[in-house]
């Protein structure tokens, strides 16, 4: 009984199953048989917007192809009903392509249209509908595909008629030029369309997109001109450089279109691809025989790019007399099949690269000059390199006194540096060309406190002055006209020695000469120095080689830390050193040594030669000879950059001192410039 039980519920599922899954049509074979098949496409999920302004548009279907027993031609019918409907009775037919042969139908949009309305009620904005496909062989067997399919479509209240793409045509391109011509406009164009409804205005959007993109989430969407009425979307090419920059949108292959839409509905025709080229100069070097680097743009001299288009630079530019006959260009490469400009007669500072332009003309004086280019005015202005600089506000020990201003180091063409001590209670401080009485123009200050950007004086007014840093204590500042930049760094080296076989330290740390501190990161000492023992070298510290300093491979004079070289001594003698730290320099001056007065043989007219005494670790100069009532003074090399005298007559040396007073007599002076201070006796 339990087994007849289990047997019955068995056949009652099996008969509700089928009931579920009941194939279409009569599966009984009356004749050749036609082999089962399946829809392919488009699946249950689609939803397809009818859009009526344009009816002839089509929409596929796809399904697979059918095969008859003994090979008869297959002919198919696409077969549309309602949902839950049979297809016995459908509300729309229409015979495949290739006249049937084809396992694949095309509808027109009209044609969908009609489907809708056969079953569409007054309020519905949608419907859904059942779709297969019929197989007939001619014989009295048919076939339907299994299972069938549902799709959803959708007719707006209005359509939108169908248009046209115009400019820039199917795989065109563009070429954003922010640059050279920033102001010219790229241009978009297409054909105007209309609504099928009486009354309804139609706006328009550009639309841009990846090349394999739907426009369902384009990389950018702009309103076309005159607030979306035009049928044209333009740009100058620096507007659209930094839309395009401020989307992420880089040089390459895209698609555009453009949504023509009411506020009902949208439409967007058959996309362009397009290929997007932005120009732009990242680099810019000066070339010509008015520069060092003559007509070779391999050896241009490099200008620094301080915003988009523009550049700045510091080099020396010859004259004509001095072989810059043919003046000079800006060039946008290292060859010349890059850009390059130059200038119109008679519109000197205009730039130029067109038909009858010519090189920008040579100065009238070989010097060090400013050369700044801006290409969104296309101009180029030059001025003369800023000979010095100074340092003065109230963070300084100059305080706003101009005549006090602090004189900074040339570091190289167009950059300053200077070690200062800073104060916040004094507040800021300013850079100034000139030291003097009211000497504020021109002037440069900046916004941050540890670097920034350089600003000058504008219509609008001077510059702020840079505040200083929170924290009081010594710091390097360094100015680079060539990029319109500033540094502030902390600074703590107070010491500095000196090390080398070829000084009478040797290469012992601990031995170190110790230089002395002139303030501001300068440092000097004046020592007997040999050609022998490999040069010298020198020290924060008497502890050891960390930290240390020498000559930049290649470049004397320079000097750095990390892989530096010995500094070489070029003949025996004795010498001035110094090294500034500020300007990250040194030098290896050779001295002799008179004195000069009008209590000397030769008055102040001619000076008397003093002896050197000594050799290694020897720091004496000496003379005896018979004065005169007077005074008299140190120098060095016949000349008064270097010379010393003595503002209180105690025997002690400041540079630029004061006379010292001698009386009528016979006497030995020595003159000492020894690591301990600088000293005089007169017996």
């Amino acid at each position: 009984m339990k087994k007849l039980a289990i047997l019955f519920w068995c056949v009652l599922c099996i008969l509700f199953t089928n009931s579920c899954t009941q194939e279409i049509g009569d599966h009984t074979v009356h004749g050749e048989q036609i082999s089962k098949f399946s829809l392919l496409s488009p699946d249950a999920t689609t939803t397809v917007n009818i859009n009526l302004g344009i009816p002839t548009k089509t929409f596929p279907f796809k399904w697979d192809a059918a095969s008859s027993g003994l090979g008869s031609a297959i002919t198919y019918t696409i077969v549309f009903d309602k949902v839950g409907g049979d297809f016995t009775n459908p509300i729309f037919t229409k015979q495949a392509d290739n006249k049937g042969a084809a396992n694949a139908a095309t509808l027109t949009y009209n044609e969908l249209a009609t489907i809708v309305t056969r079953i569409k009620q007054a309020n519905d904005k949608q419907v859904q509908v059942a779709w297969t496909v019929k197989a007939d062989n001619g014989s009295k067997n048919i076939t339907y595909a299994q299972p069938s399919s549902t799709l959803t479509l959708t007719v707006p209240d209005e359509g939108i008629n169908d248009f046209k793409l115009i400019t820039p045509a199917q795989s065109g391109s563009i070429l954003v030029d922010a640059i050279v011509s920033p102001t010219a406009s790229q241009t978009f164009k297409w054909n105007k369309t209309a609504s099928t409804k009486a009354g309804s205005i139609i706006k328009y959007q550009f639309i841009l997109d990846k090349i394999n993109g739907d426009f369902s989430q384009p990389l950018l969407t702009m309103d076309s001109n005159n607030s979306g009425a035009d049928t044209i979307f333009s740009m100058t090419n620096k507007d659209l450089k930094d839309l395009l920059k401020s989307k992420n949108i880089v040089a390459g292959a895209y698609q555009w279109s453009v949504k023509a839409y009411t506020d009902k509905y949208s439409y967007i025709p058959m996309p362009n691809k397009i290929f997007i080229d932005i120009f732009s100069v990242d680099v810019l070097y000066l070339v010509g025989d008015a520069t060092d680097a003559g007509w070779d743009p391999s050896k241009g001299v490099i200008m620094t790019k301080v915003g988009d288009g523009k550049f700045t630079g510091v080099a020396t530019l010859k004259s004509v007399a001095d072989g810059g006959t043919y003046g000079w260009k800006v060039i946008a490469g290292t060859t010349w099949s890059a850009p390059n400009w130059g200038t119109k007669s008679g519109q000197e500072g205009t730039l130029y690269n067109g038909d009858g332009g010519i090189n920008i003309p040579s100065p009238a004086e070989t010097g060090i000059y400013k050369i700044d280019v801006d290409f969104t005015t296309m101009t180029y202005t030059v001025t003369k390199d800023l000979p010095q600089l100074y340092l003065v506000g109230g963070a300084t020990g100059a305080g706003w006194d101009t005549s006090k201003a602090l004189k900074m180091s040339k570091v190289s063409v167009g950059k300053f540096a200077i070690i200062t001590d800073l104060d916040p209670a004094g507040g800021a401080y300013k850079f100034l060309l000139n030291n003097g009485n009211n000497t504020w123009q021109p002037q440069w200050g900046g916004n941050d406190v540890l670097g920034g950007d350089l600003l000058s004086a504008t219509s609008a007014g001077d510059p702020p002055a840079i505040p200083a840093p929170a924290l009081k204590g010594t710091y390097r500042i360094e100015v680079d006209f060539a990029t319109m930049k500033y540094t502030v760094t902390p600074w703590s080296l107070d010491n500095l020695y000196m090390v080398g076989g070829s000084c009478s330290a040797g290469w012992t740390p601990a031995n170190g000469l110790k230089f002395n501190n002139l303030g501001n990161g300068l440092f000097e000492i004046y020592e007997y120095l040999t050609t022998a023992g490999y040069g010298i070298k020198f020290l924060p510290s008497q502890a050891g080689w960390d930290g240390g300093f020498g000559m930049k491979d290649g470049s004397p004079g320079t000097l750095i830390s990390g892989g530096e070289q010995n500094v070489p001594v070029p003949t025996d003698g004795f010498y001035r050193i110094r090294v500034d730290m500020a300007a990250m320099t040194y030098e290896v001056l050779p001295t002799t040594w008179a004195i000069i007065g009008s209590a000397t043989p030769g008055g102040w007219s001619t000076e008397t030669p003093m002896t050197f005494t000594g050799g290694l670790g020897s720091h004496e100069w000496n003379i005896t000879f018979t004065a005169t009532d007077g005074e008299l003074k140190f120098r060095a090399n016949n000349g008064w950059d270097i010379n010393f005298g003595s503002d209180n007559t105690d025997g002690t040396l400041q540079p630029g001192g004061k006379n010292i007073p001698i009386t009528a007599g016979s006497h030995t002076i020595t003159l000492h410039l020894g690591p301990n201070g600088y000293t005089y006796t007169i017996l």
